[in-house]
């Protein structure tokens, strides 16, 4: 077993009183730093212009931000469609509304259908907590369907509550899945700040 003594200062190591020349990878890795650093320098010394528009060609386009609307939405409170759609598209997630209205028997309001690649996202908005849970409760949350009757999804189903919002995720795919239920899980803060 040999000994390892360091050098701070000059980046050598010594084996046993051998001297060596510092590792190739660590005079790569300084390279790569420095080339970086330069680069990062050089941009951010670029035109004044170009930062005040920002680069959208890879950002995915969705059906509110195509058609110029108003994209500012309450923070705080009850949920709305515009918190639906920030929280799904903050997950990573490519979603659009479909036009026609969701109905379900076990719903008393009409929800709206969000579609990904691969999960449909029935969304129902109560005027209030205690309307949303009048539907809710009567549910069996696993099924997501009546507790005493039933209803057959075409994918596996997943009942999400949240103050007002009631939702079913309806997906084959258990992550997308997942990833949906924590968007819209998590809740909007109760009160206004």
């Amino acid at each position: 077993m040999s000994s390892q003594t360091s050098f701070p200062n000059d980046g050598r190591s010594e084996v046993r009183g051998q001297r060596s020349e510092p590792a190739a990878s660590t005079t790569a890795l300084r390279i790569i730093v420095g080339v970086w650093f330069i680069g990062a320098a050089a941009c951010a010394g670029g035109d004044e212009r170009a930062s005040a528009t920002p680069d959208t060609s890879s950002t995915p386009t969705t059906d509110r931000s195509a058609a110029g609307q108003d994209t500012s939405c309450p923070k705080y409170g009850a949920w709305q469609p515009c918190n639906v759609l920030d929280r799904l598209e903050s997950a990573g997630l490519v979603v659009t509304a479909q036009p026609d209205p969701a109905r379900f028997p076990f719903f008393s309001v009409a929800g709206t259908t969000y579609t990904t690649s691969r999960s449909s996202i029935h969304v129902f908005l109560y005027p209030d907590l205690a309307t949303r849970r009048r539907d809710t409760d009567q549910l069996d949350s696993a099924a997501v369907a009546p507790r005493n009757g039933s209803y057959t999804w075409s994918d596996p189903a997943v009942l999400v509550t949240s103050n007002n919002l009631a939702a079913v995720v309806v997906s084959p795919n258990e992550r997308q899945s997942e990833r949906i239920v924590l968007a819209l899980s998590a809740g909007l803060p109760a009160g206004k700040r």
